[in-house]
């Protein structure tokens, strides 16, 4: 059996620690693509305008408090600000996220950084789209 050592105190040399936070910003960023690539892709191939008027006002409810990139955002609470009358959120959610985006790695469609690159290229442009409808 392998025993697990939690570490107290661990001090990396601060080089150690600048090439951390430099590949954790590149991860990020690209996480952020990814989402965005994927709500675009979304945008142009099967979202309502039911949902993009939800996920639009949910958008600004996050950008009202203030803290848009502060807040914990899960799949499934975007899922919800979209359908909010499905009865079995998880179990949609999770179809919508797999099935209908292409998302199978639920930690992956959690990621918060994944989440707010899709609503941003899904719904970032929205008053804009929506005067084009007419």
């Amino acid at each position: 059996m392998v025993e697990v050592v939690e570490r107290v105190n661990v001090r990396l040399p601060a080089d150690t620690l600048e090439q951390l936070r430099s590949t954790r910003e590149k991860f990020l960023l690209q996480v952020q693509e990814t989402g965005a690539s994927v709500g675009n892709a979304w945008l142009e191939g099967g979202a309502s305008y039911e949902e993009l008027e939800r996920l639009w006002a949910f958008r600004e409810e996050l950008s009202e408090r203030g803290d848009y990139d502060e807040q914990p955002l899960g799949a499934a609470e975007v899922y919800f600000a979209m359908h909010p009358q499905v009865e079995d959120l998880h179990d949609e959610a999770t179809r919508f996220w797999r099935d209908v985006i292409g998302i199978p790695d639920e930690l992956q469609r959690n990621q918060k950084e994944f989440l707010m690159g899709f609503i941003e290229a899904a719904v970032g442009a929205w008053p804009k789209l929506k005067e084009q409808l007419g």
